[in-house]
């Protein structure tokens, strides 16, 4: 579906319609039906009313990659959220740039927007300058409508590597409901031929799911600090009616990601349709107990 709606041609009529209109045709084309905005049934019809009528504040905030790491150590405690080690509106003077090998520079605000310098050979500044050129702010948003990327001031963040040297970490992605974790998605070799995703739920049992990716031929273990991922995560997630929480499991205990708020802009396709139905089961309960606990 990108390639199809990245088409020049293409994105500059979309550009004519409204984030709400473009959703819409974006759905169809995903899904193949007309979705239920005022009644939402399944986990997809969810996230396609929220992106139109669930204007909250926090979602900018919370998705803000700079932002949301307050959020955490108040929330969880510090030592959780990787460390800054520079944050601007734009890099600094090249001499002033002398921050330890690995690191990572990436926008607060896109998807796909990272430069990863994990040796001393990856500091060519030109080529990074021409790459940071063309991270188009708006262009997740004209992608996902997802509003709330529109609302966040855009920065650049740098970051130290986390992991082991030239490892590729495992995403734990945590889909939380009102505080309760109802899947995990596991990902594996990332951006990379192998690239692998596996479903379970919080108790790590294997859940019936198919995705673009295929599953890994032997199921992942269980993370070591599987039940301090969980409670961060619900922590994270208490007041939300959904936000998926990513987090790594490191040596020395769980490290952060970041939020989500409209995986795949709610244009990933479910299969088996069960599952996409009882996730939007799973959110409408999220939504009633919320409501059942505002004053």
């Amino acid at each position: 579906m990108a390639d199809f709606f990245g088409k020049p041609v293409l994105r500059k009529a979309l550009h004519l319609l409204s984030g709400k209109h473009r959703s819409w045709l974006k759905f169809i084309y995903s899904h193949r039906y007309l979705p239920h905005t005022q009644t939402p049934r399944t986990y997809s019809e969810h996230l396609h009313r929220r992106k139109i009528y669930d204007h909250d504040p926090r979602y900018a905030l919370f998705a803000d990659k700079v932002a949301v790491k307050e959020i955490v150590a108040q929330r969880c405690g510090p030592g959780i959220a990787t460390p800054n080690l520079f944050v601007g509106e734009t890099l600094p003077p090249r001499d002033q740039r002398n921050w330890p090998v690995p690191f990572v520079i990436k926008s607060n605000n896109g998807c796909k927007t990272n430069y990863f310098v994990r040796a001393e050979t990856d500091k060519d500044w030109d080529r990074i300058e021409s790459e940071m050129a063309g991270w188009d702010q708006t262009a997740h948003f004209d992608y996902s409508c997802e509003y709330w990327y529109r609302e966040i001031p855009s920065k650049i963040l740098v970051e130290p590597i986390i992991g082991e040297p030239g490892a590729i970490l495992i995403d734990y992605r945590f889909y939380v409901f009102a505080g309760e974790v109802a899947q995990i998605w596991v990902v594996s070799d990332k951006l990379t031929p192998r690239h692998r995703v596996d479903f379970f739920n919080a108790a790590w049992e294997p859940v019936p799911f198919n995705y673009a990716y295929p599953k890994s031929a032997v199921p992942p273990p269980r993370p070591k600090h599987l039940h301090e991922m969980l409670s961060i995560a619900a922590t994270l997630g208490k007041d939300i009616d959904f936000v998926r929480v990513d987090l790594y499991d490191l040596p020395s205990g769980p490290a952060f990601g970041e939020m989500t708020f409209a995986p795949y802009g709610g244009f990933l396709k479910i299969s088996p349709p069960s599952v996409d139905y009882t996730l939007g089961q799973t959110w409408q309960r999220a939504k009633d107990r919320l409501r059942a606990c505002t004053p």
